[in-house]
């Protein structure tokens, strides 16, 4: 299933294998085939440990337990000296050869010991991990101001979409032309990345300012009512209606829980989503999700399609799903590459940045 060894990271952040989403994980493996395979895994073990015991039995009947022990000892060390040259000359990951239990242990250890990344020596101060009024130097603030003061504001997140394939980042592919069309009315950020490569933890970062732990373990699961100061809640301080939209599952990994905590008076998922023409499905139910048009309609219809000024300031996250694996595409796959998985993400990019 995962073709390593079961660690303790793995373990945690299934839930202790509780979770809704490893059972649906484990699920499509525990196939005819694989219960055959590990039937057969074990009669072959039984009968080999049966078949030691049998030739054991019939030796010593002929040598003494001595001549036995020193019999022994070197079909031993051939065997393992044999079997250390034919995973070296297979070459083997050490993945694939690691003792299951050996490596669990160690894993269990690793998680309650200070994370190395913590302990690498930065030529930089703490100043990128403070906030802009508790910094030593003062943070740049914009040089111009808008013509009219901003009342609104929605913040627009396209899930998994990698920089290097949108037009605003040099990518070869035009996958990005109604987002390029604001470009002269845009800032561009080169210094950006994931600090961990998920969801929930970028959702950390982007709303509440805060560097996500290094780590398996997630603040939506520890501590959702952690208190943070994220901009939902500040925006709604200042009056805003606050709402958080998402093609996907906002139940998954607990991310309900914490926005509702920090500010967003309304969520909504595909799951109570109404009126969506079109609905995607996984193997996995955590990535079922509704078209992004669909999120942008529903978007649309909260803030007033008839009175886009309307008198009420808003703040509202729209997270999309399309570009998320295995890629959702309402049309058919447009032949930008040779690679069918490719043309499957631009296609899916391509169909979040059309222009309804």
């Amino acid at each position: 299933m995962q073709s390593r060894p079961f660690t303790y990271q793995w373990m945690y952040y299934s839930d202790f294998v509780f979770s809704n989403e490893a059972w649906q994980a484990i699920k499509p493996s525990l196939t005819p085939q694989f219960n055959k395979f590990i039937g057969a895994e074990f009669a072959g073990a039984l009968g080999l440990m049966l078949l030691g015991v049998l030739v054991i039995r019939i030796l010593q009947r002929f040598l003494s337990n001595r001549e036995l022990r020193l019999i022994t000892v070197p079909v031993l060390l051939l065997y393992l000296w044999l079997g250390q040259w034919y995973m070296s000359d297979s070459q083997w990951p050490v993945e694939k050869t690691v003792n299951p239990v050996v490596a669990f242990s160690q894993s269990v250890i690793e998680a309650w010991q200070k994370p190395p990344l913590m302990s690498i020596v930065s030529p930089f101060n703490n100043d990128d991990f403070q906030r802009a009024g508790e910094r030593s130097t003062p943070a740049p603030r914009p040089t111009t101001k808008p013509a009219v003061p901003i009342k609104n504001v929605v913040f627009f997140v396209m899930e998994s979409t990698g920089a290097r394939y949108m037009n605003y980042y040099r990518g070869e592919f035009n996958i990005t032309p109604n987002l390029e069309r604001y470009r002269p009315e845009s800032a561009s950020f080169e210094n950006v990345y994931a600090l961990t490569p998920s969801t929930n933890s970028t959702m950390l970062s982007l709303l509440c300012s805060t560097y996500s732990w290094p780590s398996y373990k997630s603040v939506f699961n520890v501590s959702p009512n952690a208190g943070l100061d994220c901009f939902g809640q500040t925006m709604k301080n200042r009056g805003n209606r606050t709402a958080f939209f998402s093609s996907a599952e906002l139940a998954f990994g607990n991310a309900s829980a914490l926005l509702k905590e920090h500010g967003f008076d309304l969520q909504q998922d595909w799951r109570n989503r109404k009126h969506a023409s079109h609905l995607f499905k996984s193997e996995w139910t955590n990535l079922y999700g509704s078209s992004d048009g669909d999120t942008v309609n529903s978007l649309i219809d909260w803030i007033g399609r008839d009175n886009l000024q309307a008198a009420d300031p808003f703040f509202a996250v729209l997270w999309t799903i399309q570009a998320h694996y295995p890629y959702y595409m309402q049309g058919k796959i447009k032949p930008f590459t040779m690679d069918y998985n490719l043309n499957r993400y631009l296609t899916a990019v391509a169909e979040t940045d059309y222009r309804r």
